[in-house]
């Protein structure tokens, strides 16, 4: 939790921050004291927009879960964007009980979006005004030649930029042409796979990839694969996968995939971008086969209690009926034949009659005391 790569924190129904891990607490450099108990939105700019959009989670008014960003306050007072996917927490019983967030800095990506914004638009005003020159004055022709290439050598530049920050992702990401073939795998993604795929086309994936199955134990046929559907124009968010290698290691996914388009429309590729869930899948079916084992202990100590039940119920039972017997000619004795027992005989009748009762209430005690 606390060595995760991301931000992470878990609400309460109040919006209350309840536990925090420690590259948050780096991220905004607050302590631990600072943020917990604190409702979330006395951290973030956007504080009224975060206070009713919290509320309307755990309310269930909005039950969506789609990825979105936020401008966090750093305790010396500067401002860090983030990139917040919400899981809602609920009981067994279905009730909403807090929200997991997970919080990713994308103050690089910002930053490198604006520079890129930046260097179009500079690019742009020095094609206009190179081509308005051109226009007036041949002469200039190579001068506009010069400042063309020096402008693509900076959109190079950002591409290259925007390559390494892809490649170096936490989630897996993948891209292919038209044709199905993989031209872009990061790092992340060959990891998954075992081996580097890029070069390698769809109809091969089972191979690579191994076989891809759905939450409901169905094996997906490549066709049905969501890289393959977002290169037919359909976009796939989010959809649980489990993908089975022929070694039989296994990962699972959350896959997000979409088609890549050009100007005209016209399908070029598709990428997908795959987030590991393995181990808070093997951490869920773990707690699955805890809650069967538990409920399967409980149903054996209800039928244990019925048998303690019965079987004090009989015992008590089946002492209390001697003692009644004898009471009740102890009673007789005394009552009919006081008089033909001299002082010492009737002692004992009634030391008799005193033991009688309290190994009665004895064995009530015990028919209580299974009942407790």
């Amino acid at each position: 939790f606390d060595g995760a790569p991301v931000g992470y924190h878990e609400l309460d129904t109040e919006g209350r921050i309840g536990r925090v891990n420690r590259t948050e607490l780096d991220m905004l450099g607050y302590t631990a004291e600072e943020m917990l108990g604190q409702p979330v939105w006395k951290f973030i700019v956007e504080e009224k927009t975060s206070h009713q959009a919290v509320l309307e989670k755990i309310t269930g008014v909005d039950s969506s879960l789609q990825p979105f960003e936020r401008t966090y306050r750093r305790k010396d007072g500067t401002a860090v964007p983030v990139l917040i996917q919400d899981r809602i927490l609920r009981e067994r019983g279905g009730n909403v009980i807090g929200i997991r967030s997970t919080l990713q800095d994308i103050t690089s990506l910002k930053q490198a979006k604006e520079k890129i914004r930046r260097l179009t638009e500079e690019l742009e005003q020095r094609v206009v005004e190179r081509t308005a020159k051109l226009e007036a004055a041949n002469r200039e022709l190579q001068n506009q030649i010069a400042v063309r290439k020096q402008a693509e050598k900076e959109l190079e530049e950002q591409r290259k930029l925007l390559e390494t920050i892809l490649r170096q992702a936490a989630d897996a990401i993948v891209v292919c042409d038209e044709k199905g073939r993989m031209t872009f795998v990061n790092a992340t993604a060959r990891s998954l796979a075992q081996l580097d795929p890029t070069g390698t086309t769809l109809d091969m994936a089972s191979k690579v990839w191994g076989q891809a199955f759905d939450y409901d134990g169905r094996c997906i046929p490549v066709e049905e694969w969501s890289l393959a559907k977002a290169l037919k124009g359909e976009r796939i968010v989010s959809k649980r996968t489990r993908m089975v290698h022929q070694n039989g290691n296994y990962f699972d996914v959350l896959i997000s995939a979409s088609p890549l388009k050009g100007s005209d429309q016209r399908i070029m590729g598709a990428v997908a971008i795959f987030s590991d869930m393995t181990k808070r899948t093997q951490a869920e079916e773990e707690i699955k086969k805890l809650n069967e084992d538990l409920k399967r202990r409980t149903q054996d100590l209800a039928v244990a209690n019925k048998e303690l039940e019965a079987f004090a119920y009989t015992v008590a039972h089946d002492l209390k009926n001697p003692l009644i017997i004898m009471e009740g000619f102890v009673r007789k004795l005394l009552g009919q034949y006081e008089k033909k027992f001299d002082d010492k005989g009737r002692t004992y009748l009634q030391q008799l009659r005193e033991a009688s009762q309290q190994m009665s209430e004895l064995v009530e005690d015990l028919l209580n005391l299974s009942q407790v």
